[in-house]
């Protein structure tokens, strides 16, 4: 990636195990701070935003339900650029304004330069449904150094059975960077062993 980023909208996830809401995370991912849905799989994709639209298609097997849509977008910002004092957290997802929150950063990168990650819950729009779904998105702030966008869908397949787990934010590395920033922090998912 542009500029030796190893992390840009990061989040982690996991397949039986369950994290609770409540925090986000800069340079350490944390718990969402909204309701992660219940579901027995996920699936992710993305597309980099260098150049916009960016578009990316994504997977549900065709017998599941989609139980919710997180877009994450990463941007580096310049305190002073004409999107303001905050990065931009405004995009469009296939023609649809949506406005996100800022879930992690921002953080001093290199230079004046700071990351930060928006997530925007896209559920309702209904914009991703079980087979393939393309989204394009575009309409980040031209000022803003636009690294990438990616979602996270949550489905439900019936007869089968897990706890989603999710940790996001921004955790942002470069290994020739001082501490914090050379590394990202690992994330580790703790759960009840099952029976059978």
């Amino acid at each position: 990636m542009k500029y030796g980023r190893t992390a840009a909208a990061a989040f982690a996830l996991l397949v039986g195990a369950a994290v609770p809401a409540g925090a986000d995370g800069t340079e350490t991912l944390g718990p969402p701070s909204i309701a992660i849905a219940k579901g027995t799989g996920i699936t992710v994709a993305g597309t980099g935003l260098f150049n916009q639209p960016g578009t990316f298609t994504v997977d549900v097997p065709a017998d599941a339900t989609v139980e919710q849509v997180l877009l994450y977008v990463e941007a580096g910002h310049r305190v002073g650029d004409a999107s303001g004092e905050l990065p931009d957290a405004t995009v469009t997802v296939n023609g649809i304004a949506l406005t996100g929150a800022l879930i992690g950063g921002p953080t001093g990168f290199y230079g004046d330069v700071q990351t930060a990650t928006m997530r925007h819950d896209i559920t309702a729009l209904g914009l991703v449904t079980p087979g393939r779904s393309t989204l394009t998105v575009d309409g980040l702030d031209d000022d803003e150094i636009r690294d990438g966008a990616g979602v996270v869908v949550i489905y439900r397949q019936a007869d089968k059975a897990a706890h989603i787990g999710v940790a996001d934010g921004n955790d942002i590395a470069f290994v020739n960077f001082d501490a914090p920033l050379d590394t990202t922090v690992p994330q580790t998912f703790r759960f009840t062993a099952a029976t059978k």
